[in-house]
């Protein structure tokens, strides 16, 4: 064969090679897969979604049971002016949806509930799981922890006494409720914002996490 002629096929034959269109990459918590297709991709993108989906919920639950630790924040300022007659009638009417079985009292375990599962679901990723653990610690703090140590003693004494009789330690009574509802929102919104730290900081390493 002619030199040129052999030249020539050998050139035509690297330019249809590296014509030919080449996978996509993709990248997976900061590993690259050259066109990964298939029940292995497919499974890998279905766990980033229950992932998102746990997250989304944990966060609701927990947003609406700081919002109930809020309410108490911006009341205690005009309840503690009421006299004993009021503020205990307030205790026994007033907040009847907080504890169960109604809303309140379940959105509470919830938020543990789900908060502690998201650990599972993160304990590949750092800075993730710390972040969610530090998320449970708080929760765990602000119920069963602080609850039963400040505010379950006043609202037995406030919801068992006779309907006209007053508790004579109730001022007493009163600042430890007061005092453990300012407890628990800042440990729940300290529980908040490491949930959301822990997404803004994937995001930031990995816009697919």
């Amino acid at each position: 064969m002619d030199p040129s002629a052999y030249r020539f096929q050998r050139i035509c034959a690297n330019v249809s090679v590296n014509s030919r269109p080449k996978k996509p990459l993709r990248a997976v918590s900061g590993v690259v897969f050259a066109g990964r297709t298939g029940p292995g991709a497919h499974a890998l993108e279905g766990g980033r979604m229950v992932v998102r989906a746990w997250r989304f919920v944990t966060i609701l639950f927990v947003a609406l049971l700081v919002g109930l630790a809020f309410a108490h924040v911006l009341e205690r300022p005009a309840k503690i002016q009421y006299d004993a007659e009021l503020y205990i009638t307030l205790q026994r009417t007033l907040y009847v949806a907080w504890g169960p079985p109604n809303v309140g009292g379940i959105l509470e375990p919830a938020a543990i509930f789900a908060t502690i599962a998201l650990i599972f679901l993160v304990r590949t990723r750092r800075p993730a799981l710390w972040l969610t653990l530090g998320a449970s610690v708080a929760l765990l703090l602000a119920f069963p922890v602080v609850f039963f140590a400040l505010v379950a003693p006043a609202n037995e004494a406030f919801l068992t006494a006779a309907p006209a009789a007053i508790p004579g330690n109730w001022m007493e009574l009163r600042a430890s409720w007061e005092t453990g509802h300012a407890i628990r929102f800042v440990l729940q919104l300290a529980a908040l914002s490491l949930l959301t730290l822990a997404i803004l900081f994937e995001t930031g390493d990995n816009p697919r996490s």
